[in-house]
């Protein structure tokens, strides 16, 4: 399969998403490690929104290094 041929238009990317409420939030620790937790979330217009406490292991991630990655996935097929 060609990635034309998987690849969502935005329009579906955004159903997909308002009709989803979890996401795996992927950050890197302090030894280079990545840490991956589930998190709850909502939509605000075209972005995803969630929350977290300050001491929370993924916000001291983000404060040393603000870069991350988020997944949503759902079902059984490619």
């Amino acid at each position: 399969m060609a990635r034309k041929d998987i690849t969502m238009t935005p329009d579906e990317v955004h159903e997909f998403l308002v009709s989803n409420r979890i996401l795996q939030v992927a950050t890197q620790g302090a030894d280079g490690w990545p840490h991956v937790a589930p998190m709850w979330y909502v939509m605000k217009g075209d972005n995803i929104v969630f929350r977290s406490f300050t001491k929370s292991q993924k916000i001291v991630n983000l404060q040393r290094n603000p870069r991350f990655t988020v997944l949503v996935e759902t079902g059984d097929d490619y």
